[in-house]
């Protein structure tokens, strides 16, 4: 049976936690994937975003995306944008998202994003941003087969390697990006 997609509730912090760190855990490549801490879960389901979970047949958590609203953080994304101060307010991070092993290959994780990016909680967003290992080619096509560019490539003050990617809302999107291929992404002032 197909997982069924819904929005999470704060009370869903602690399985959210546990797919993550599950996930993360069954990883041999730790670098593929930063599971975060329940408090950052927390700040996000309850003041700084919201998120969405994929729940199987008995109401378990099998997946989920966790999509953070960073504001005017010191680390913004958008800063390799160089958007200006009220542009970094029209950012939306497609933060975190992780499927369990067994439901993996269903299609969850596009579907995730494609949900969300359809949720009334983004309409005042204009730009979806999101970080992807390079080591992690199913993610990074997921993105791209949904419109998102590939901004840059950068090390995170973790010392980790991540594609920054955008995804502008208020521009049509010419068909998916195939690959990485340096060209600068291209956003409206």
């Amino acid at each position: 049976m197909e997982p069924v997609l819904t929005f999470a509730k704060p009370t869903d912090d602690k399985d959210i936690y546990r797919v993550m760190h599950e996930v993360k855990n069954s990883m041999t490549d730790k670098e593929l994937y930063f599971a975060d801490d329940l408090a950052y879960i927390q700040e996000t389901l309850t003041q700084k975003g919201f998120a969405l979970k994929a729940c199987d047949e008995k109401n378990r958590i099998v997946g989920f995306l966790l999509v953070h609203f960073p504001g005017d953080e010191p680390d913004h994304l958008g800063r390799y944008l160089n958007l200006s101060p009220a542009e970094l307010l029209k950012t939306a991070y497609m933060d975190s998202v992780a499927i369990l092993s067994d439901f993996r290959g269903m299609g969850l994780q596009r579907k995730l994003l494609s949900a969300a990016e359809a949720a009334e909680q983004l309409s005042p967003y204009r730009y979806l941003m999101a970080t992807v290992s390079p080591k992690n080619p199913y993610s990074l096509q997921n993105f791209l087969r949904l419109g998102y560019r590939i901004v840059c490539k950068t090390i995170k003050p973790n010392g980790w390697e991540r594609y920054v990617l955008c995804k502008n809302l208020n521009i049509i999107q010419k068909g998916p990006c195939k690959k990485y291929d340096e060209r600068p992404f291209v956003h409206e002032q």
